[in-house]
């Protein structure tokens, strides 16, 4: 299926005659995907976050980082060879 001037770029229906569509853009270096149910929503839907994404009110989720201390890294390992290394 080819594309008249850019329509339906964004969006996709995988798999292919599932009836299912995917929106699927890139904001900020980051890439947002989104399962949507028919065509037509997924058109509205890609249009509003590119819309967003344009004036900047379309924040990607935050990455949560753990970052262990030294304590708990031991105390981990501790636990793990306790139970893995027997001999």
């Amino acid at each position: 299926m080819a594309r008249k001037n850019g329509e339906n770029r964004g969006i996709r229906e995988l798999p292919p005659g599932s009836g299912i569509w995917w929106v699927d853009i890139w904001h900020e270096g980051k890439r947002i995907r989104k399962k949507v149910g028919s065509k037509s929503a997924a058109r509205a839907t890609c249009d509003r976050l590119k819309t967003e994404s344009r004036e900047g009110r379309l924040v990607p989720r935050p990455v949560k980082k753990y970052d262990p201390t030294f304590r708990e890294l031991a105390e981990m390992y501790a636990q793990y060879a306790k139970i893995h290394h027997k001999r």
